[in-house]
């Protein structure tokens, strides 16, 4: 698929890619733009909680999946999407779709730092606290 950056100019482009994966399902899976910046926001956020800064998040990553938690009742597979987003200078560009199988819940989100943003995020985290001596 190609990168496609998020933004209303691009929604048919998005909205055909997606239903190109999906196929003829659509109660659990992405079908439109606006779940697509729906999940764009939320990667901009836990990246900001990490890193702190826009510039630090370029070229990191960020999985996720539709659907919520169903009944046990739900016996069989369901199909969902995958998204994967990648930060680029400006905004996320959503680079890859596909379908995948759904069970009870669906996989959590996971952000994927590139090793710049994860030394960033570890020394903000290092300033953040304050470690208590050892007392012999």
């Amino acid at each position: 698929m190609k990168p496609l950056k998020i933004t209303a100019s691009n929604e048919a482009a998005i909205v055909a890619a997606l239903a190109a994966v999906n196929g003829k399902a659509v109660s659990h899976t992405f079908t439109s733009i606006s779940e697509v910046v729906q999940a764009a926001i939320r990667a901009e956020l836990a990246g900001l909680a990490l890193v702190h800064s826009k510039s630090h998040l370029q070229g990191c990553k960020y999985l996720t999946h539709s659907g919520d938690t169903v009944p046990n009742s739900y016996k069989y597979a369901r199909q969902g999407t995958q998204m994967t987003l990648m930060r680029r200078s400006e905004c996320w560009w959503l680079i890859n779709a596909s379908s995948v199988d759904l069970y009870k819940s669906p996989r959590p989100n996971a952000l994927y730092l590139t090793r710049a943003a994860a030394d960033k995020a570890r020394a903000d985290l290092a300033k953040a606290f304050i470690e208590i001596p050892d007392v012999a």
